[in-house]
Formats: C-alpha cells, structure tokens, sequence
C-alpha cells in the first residue's frame, strides 16, 4: 500500500519538474487582442488571441537556466495598439481573462 502511496505522489510531482510553468491567457472579449507578457519591462512572450480563443503558455523546466519566475504583468492590446487592460502581479498557474484587466477596456 505505501508503495502505491508513492508511486500515485511521484506521478503528480514528476509532470510539474519536466514540463514547467504555465500561465493560460484567455480573450472573453468580443474582439481580437495582443495579449503580452512582460517581467519588468522585458517581452517574455506575446500572442495575437481571437474571440474566445485561449492559449496557454509553458516556460521552460524549472531547473533550466531560461526559467522565467514571477510576478508578471499582461497586457492586453487592441490591433491599433491601444492598451485595452492591464494584470499585474500575475503568476503560474492561473487563468487570466481579458476583461478582468484593469483598464477602460475599449479600442480607440
């Protein structure tokens, strides 16, 4: 019984160490937007997301010398560049939505 007490931990634990991190980005608004994300004021990673459209991103194994650690901040942007929200203090393992950014939520 222990051995299968470890061996149930070690598969949970195991998956986390390989694949990384991961934040999902998701775009509930009714139309399309850049979503970025930057620690400090360094672009980690940017994608155009579409209606609806959710994208996760996965950084590197925790132990990789390019592993990203948070906090960070996501900024959602219209086409024209105007900023449509913004999340601060953003960190692995959640879901951050469009609309719950702060901001005025419009394209100029």
């Amino acid at each position: 019984m222990k051995t299968l007490v470890y061996s149930f931990l070690f598969s949970l634990i195991v998956p986390c160490l390989l694949f990384g991190e991961n934040i999902t980005l998701f775009n509930d608004s009714k139309i399309t937007l850049n979503a970025t994300i930057y620690k400090q004021q360094n672009v980690v990673f940017s994608v155009i997301l579409q209606e609806g459209q959710a994208y996760t991103w996965q950084d590197s194994q925790g132990g990789s010398k390019n592993y990203q650690k948070g906090p960070f901040s996501i900024i959602f942007t219209c086409k024209n560049g105007s900023t449509w929200g913004v999340i601060n203090n953003a960190n692995w393992g959640f879901t951050y939505k469009a609309n719950a950014a702060s901001g005025n939520k419009r394209c100029k």
